[in-house]
């Protein structure tokens, strides 16, 4: 579910998971002490409250319909327009790895590819030989 690439790029990215405030139902972590992930359950009662915030020891992993819902937001096109996102995605990919690499060769997975475009377009970073590099 979550390749040792991806979390890597959710280890070294610091900007989006300042932006993760709080836990909910359906999120990810993965504990750097034991190198477990754990799926994260919230009961309803506690929904809304801020629980503790993420420590040193452990790192947010988006899923994929989290990754999905911050490119929506940041293309600003409804969901109903999926083919017009993939376009973008598809043109990200070419654009800015077609003088370093071959997208394939640093994303295995899709979920890898959504996080590299919500980073260089949040936060003008792309992912490069283990690490997110400014352009």
């Amino acid at each position: 579910m979550f390749t040792e690439n991806y979390i890597l790029m959710c280890e070294k990215g610091k900007e989006i998971q300042k932006e993760k405030k709080n836990f909910d139902n359906g999120d990810w972590l993965y504990y750097l002490d034991n190198k477990i992930i754990e799926l994260v359950y919230i009961p309803n009662s506690m929904r809304g409250m801020a629980q503790h915030r993420f420590d040193d020891f452990q790192i947010w992993l988006p899923t994929q319909e989290q990754l999905m819902e911050m490119i929506y937001r940041i293309i600003g096109l409804g969901k109903t327009h999926l083919y017009g996102v993939m376009q973008e995605i598809l043109k990200f990919l070419g654009q800015e790895y077609k003088d370093n690499c071959i997208p394939d060769e640093y994303f295995t997975t899709e979920k890898e590819k959504l996080l590299a475009f919500v980073y260089k377009n949040k936060y003008g970073k792309i992912w490069i030989v283990k690490n997110w590099e400014g352009k």
